[in-house]
């Protein structure tokens, strides 16, 4: 029976996480035995499924509380939602900026970042989160819940590229829970308890189309190399800006083999982490850029020395100042380079915390020094691996050349 179902639910073929979501609304709830084994039940176990190290989907097997009904409505909505193509519509998403955005950029008939509609709240402060539209062409599953699970999935992956390879484009508005905000005008005693996140009127997570932009003028453009090799940073007399290669980019990363395209994801994943929780924990931030880097590594497989036993070649220290010596050749001293990797493993391996979490904000020589390593090290990181993605990354659709 357990092939059965693999064979029934087309697990070749779908998406895994997609079936998993439809699972787990169907039977209501689930539970983990182990890493690898995960039960969907009602009050008794109604299917198991185990999993293999790489997360492959191993088995299916019906337990004692799977029915004949279950198995029909599972299997219809495969056939009718997942296994099917019916046609794209538009899922849309707030995400923030450094800068206002006034213009707009589109990418293909994929995706398209826009501004918010001219009667959408908008910050008063030019130092401040903005908000604009990501708006992703997506797959129609005829169903609101697998549409909108599939929009947050591009949203997240969209969102991090973009903030890898965009100055000032930070984060995609999925924060959610409730927090206490100050607002006097409204409340007497200056404070009130509110639910995170942006919202205007006629926001729709779900659209048929992507939004006309016949009115809007694109984002301004410049130099790929110029825009890499400035700091970035916000710039008073300017509105955000995009390097005139980012669609070139994107058609690499989105050309990219597999192995390849894992790396420059699991990177844009690190910087965008890094970003996200610099003003919670300084120390953590810095780890996450170390980490975006290492994300480009190649595994090692050393043979032990036969006379004393350790790994023969280089080791992750070495790997690293090699990285950044091959794409940041002669920009960064040795000492520089050095510095990044111990501060990460020092405070990786809980021997050291950035003294800006310790102490908070304060004049002192020991702690600008540390914010300068931080800044120097998110500089080199985004120029590293958008170089590493042009010079080593592997493309490997039609008319593109594997290296």
């Amino acid at each position: 029976m357990s092939a059965d179902l693999k064979l029934a639910w087309r697990v070749s073929e779908v998406d895994l996480v997609e079936l998993e979501h439809a699972l787990a609304f169907h039977f209501g709830s689930s539970s983990t035995e182990d890493i690898r084994t995960t039960y969907y039940h009602r009050d008794l176990p109604a299917l198991e499924i185990v999993y293999n190290r790489s997360g492959e989907l191993r088995s299916i097997t019906p337990k004692e509380a799977f029915t004949n009904n279950d198995f029909t409505v599972v299997t219809s909505f495969v056939e009718r939602s997942l296994a099917v193509d019916c046609g794209s519509i538009c899922g849309r998403s707030v995400i923030y900026c450094n800068m206002p955005l006034f213009g707009f950029y589109k990418f293909h008939d994929e995706f398209q970042v826009i501004p918010v509609p001219e009667h959408a709240p908008r910050p008063d402060a030019r130092l401040a989160p903005h908000p604009a539209i990501l708006e992703i062409a997506i797959k129609d599953g005829g169903d609101i819940n697998l549409n909108i699970l599939r929009k947050d999935r591009q949203v997240r992956e969209i969102s991090r590229l973009l903030a890898l390879l965009v100055h000032n484009i930070l984060r995609p508005d999925i924060t959610r829970g409730m927090a206490w905000v100050s607002v006097p005008s409204r409340s007497a005693r200056g404070s009130e308890l509110g639910s995170l996140g942006y919202n205007f009127d006629g926001h729709s997570e779900i659209l048929q189309n992507l939004t006309d932009t016949s009115c809007l003028q694109p984002l301004k453009t410049m130099d790929s190399v110029s825009y890499y090799e400035r700091v970035a940073g916000v710039y008073p007399s300017e509105d955000l800006v995009i390097p005139d290669n980012l669609t070139a980019s994107l058609e690499r990363i989105r050309d990219l083999d597999g192995v390849s395209r894992g790396k420059i994801l699991r990177a844009a994943y690190w910087v965008s982490a890094s970003g996200a929780i610099w003003a919670a924990s300084r120390s953590s931030a810095y780890v996450a850029l170390v980490s975006a880097l290492e994300s480009l590594l190649e595994k090692q497989r050393s043979e032990p020395c036969p006379s004393c036993g350790k790994p023969e070649g280089d080791g992750p220290t070495a790997q690293f100042g090699s990285l950044v010596e091959e794409y940041l050749p002669g920009e960064l001293e040795k000492r520089t380079r050095t510095t990044f990797y111990s501060t990460r493993s020092s405070i990786a391996h809980g021997s050291r915390l950035l003294l800006g979490d310790l102490f908070g904000w304060g004049a002192s020589n020991a702690r600008a020094a540390e914010e300068q390593s931080f800044h120097e090290l998110q500089e080199a990181a985004r120029r590293i691996i958008v170089r590493w993605l042009w010079d080593t990354a592997r493309p490997t659709r039609a008319g593109q050349t594997c290296k």
